[in-house]
């Protein structure tokens, strides 16, 4: 059988937990983690308390939820790691298309529309380039992102 860890605050964590709770700025987030966390510890404390099944009714989330900020709290050993969220890896997808495919695309909108239009739009624009030019689909929002990009309004 699998030995459960217990979470076990000191006593500057309880002050900090109970200071998230009392401060506005922080999100209701964080304060639903931080009461999470004291009620796990109160629980070490008084052995006949909350089970996690318990805490996560009154707290409204699920059992795994309950799981997840103990297994966060084990893993960084920190309650404002835990409590706070944690930092996204940014998208790394952007700029996957060429320079010479940028300026092509920069070219054809700075240049005179199809005869019978008014303006280029980015779906004419993407159109011309995926038929006449290259054979990489590019949409409109790719055109619409790279000229937005460059500074570059369509009139």
């Amino acid at each position: 059988m699998k030995k459960q860890r217990k979470v076990e605050l000191n006593s500057l964590e309880v002050k900090f937990a109970n200071s998230i709770l009392n401060n506005s700025s922080y999100s209701s987030i964080e304060k639903r983690r931080a009461r999470i966390l004291l009620k796990l510890h109160e629980n070490n404390i008084n052995e006949l308390g909350l089970r996690s099944s318990e805490i996560a009714k009154t707290e409204n989330v699920s059992q795994d939820t309950i799981f997840n900020i103990k297994r966060r709290f084990f893993k960084t050993n920190s309650i404002k790691d835990t409590v706070k969220r944690k930092k996204r890896r940014a998208n790394k997808k952007r700029n996957r298309l060429p320079v010479e495919s940028k300026d092509m695309i920069i070219s054809i909108a700075k240049s005179i529309p199809p005869e019978g239009k008014r303006r280029w739009t980015y779906r004419m624009i993407s159109n011309f380039y995926n038929n006449t030019i290259s054979s990489n689909r590019v949409s409109h929002t790719t055109i619409m992102n790279i000229l937005r990009e460059e500074k570059i309004v369509l009139k």
